[in-house]
């Protein structure tokens, strides 16, 4: 019968496949839901923090400080110094 699947030929090595064509969407950018969420709630501590401790500082040099991921941009760790009490003591 006209167009009616047949089995394929089963050969010495084995099955035989044929080229099998599947329809698909573009590659699209991938992210993930929360990740909106996540960057405005680390914008929101970080901000609170420098507003608490304004004299907080890097303890490493800020390119020490990301994680080695070209897929991403975020950190390895965040060492930081931070100063308690009056500037005139530190001298």
């Amino acid at each position: 019968m006209a167009g009616e699947a047949k089995p394929a030929d089963v050969g010495v090595g084995g099955i035989e496949h044929g080229v099998h064509r599947v329809a698909t969407l573009p590659p699209l950018r991938q992210f993930c839901l929360g990740a909106s969420l996540a960057r405005t709630q680390t914008e929101v501590a970080l901000m609170a923090l420098l507003r608490r401790f304004p004299d907080l500082a890097l303890a490493v040099a800020p390119e020490d400080v990301r994680a080695p991921d070209p897929g991403t941009w975020r950190l390895a760790s965040l060492p930081v110094t931070l100063w308690i009490g009056s500037r005139e003591a530190r001298g």
